[in-house]
């Protein structure tokens, strides 16, 4: 995303904001992401955090993501939408979910991680690189 974008939870009281463009735009196929999403995948929305107005409460919840990275789950404390996370080790960096998003639409896949643990149903066509995990 190239404008900034906003977007918020289901209940509509947790809301965030960021004029900056994105840093990447990818899909997981983790497990975490499959759980958390009760999903095949995620998509996400990598962004500067500090650059990114939140307004409203919000609940975290700390895992060790498959990774070993320490990742904490970000909701709406009301409705428990999941609207991203925090990876500690990848300092400013907030992950947008991207269904989240006020328009959808914005979001363009750059990449997809983690597809050594997609679910075999799921046929991807090649146009977006894959990464058997988490790319460098």
């Amino acid at each position: 995303m190239e404008s900034g974008f906003e977007g918020g939870c289901f209940c509509g009281l947790l809301r965030y904001k960021s004029h900056e463009s994105s840093l990447a735009e990818f899909c997981c196929h983790c497990r975490d992401c499959q759980r958390k999403h009760g999903s095949a995948f995620a998509t996400g929305i990598a962004t500067l955090k500090d650059k990114v107005e939140i307004t409203g409460e919000m609940h975290r919840y700390h895992m060790v993501a498959d990774s070993g990275n320490n990742k904490y789950h970000l909701t709406c404390a009301v409705c428990g939408c999941p609207i991203g996370e925090e990876i500690t080790e990848m300092d400013n960096v907030l992950m947008i979910s991207a269904g989240s998003l006020d328009n959808p639409a914005l979001f363009k896949p750059q990449a997809h991680f983690w597809v050594s643990s997609k679910q075999p149903w799921l046929a991807l066509d090649g146009r977006i690189p894959e990464y058997a995990q988490q790319s460098e």
